[in-house]
């Protein structure tokens, strides 16, 4: 009976284990998913700039006259785009790095399951 019981413990202690993994895994997926939405909308805003720097270009190259508030409107898009890339590249680091973690969560996880078996 004390085997049993020791059984029984053990068996609870593995479910609490894997209940605990199976949440940081939840979490950790949770937050590379925001990651990727969040990298999907500098994206986008990136494109919508360029769409929208590229018209003005087009727009202000026809206008002499404004040449230097052409200047002025291209380096400021110029610079919000390389702040969005910078966001992108930011985010990207991000998600590998929580890859990493979801890897080395899903290691240690199979490691446990077979010093258990």
């Amino acid at each position: 009976q004390l085997r049993e019981e020791t059984l029984i413990t053990l068996l609870k202690k593995q479910q609490e284990r894997w209940l605990a993994l199976r949440e940081r895994y939840s979490q950790t997926e949770l937050s590379l998913v925001q990651t990727n939405l969040n990298a999907e909308r500098c994206r986008d805003q990136r494109v919508v700039v360029q769409a929208h720097m590229h018209s003005m270009k087009e727009e202000l190259e026809k206008q002499p006259a404004k040449e230097l508030k052409r200047i002025q409107r291209k380096h400021l898009l110029e610079d919000q785009n390389s702040e969005i890339l910078a966001q992108i590249n930011s985010k990207k680091r991000k998600l590998q790095a929580l890859n990493i973690q979801l890897q080395m969560l899903k290691v240690r996880s199979l490691e446990s399951d077979s010093d258990e078996t």
